[in-house]
């Protein structure tokens, strides 16, 4: 029985563990600090981990193929690389936000950057 112990309480930690959730990290780069209003530019999400829903924060990006006026939203579904349409120029917060279980809902982390944008 004594040898048996070490084996319930490995198996009683494994089934608690198994509810845990692990904290989203939300991390991006950009392909530099300084873009150029108009340029498509590459913004690399893949470094973020533990999500299954991402939203993407820009201020007067390009999105559909006509340009959003104020704070957008792209909804992401797993992580990768988007580019991104400035239309003018200025310093714009880039922010991503990450769900570990859909969008608003579970543990989230975000992370934001600004960009500056040159004509």
């Amino acid at each position: 029985m004594r040898n048996l112990k070490p084996i319930l309480v490995a198996a009683m930690l494994g089934i608690l563990g198994a509810g845990c959730q692990k904290k989203p990290v939300a991390c991006f780069t950009a392909p530099s600090n300084v873009i150029h209003v108009n340029s498509s530019a590459n913004f690399d999400c893949t470094c973020s981990k533990n999500a299954s829903w991402y939203e993407l924060y820009i201020d007067d990006v390009d999105q559909t193929g006509g340009n959003a006026n104020g704070s957008s939203s792209i909804s992401l579904t797993k992580t990768g690389v988007y580019p991104l349409i400035f239309s003018s120029a200025g310093n714009h917060t880039v922010k991503l936000i990450a769900y570990s279980k859909g969008k608003n809902s579970g543990k989230s982390n975000e992370t934001s950057q600004t960009i500056n944008v040159v004509p």
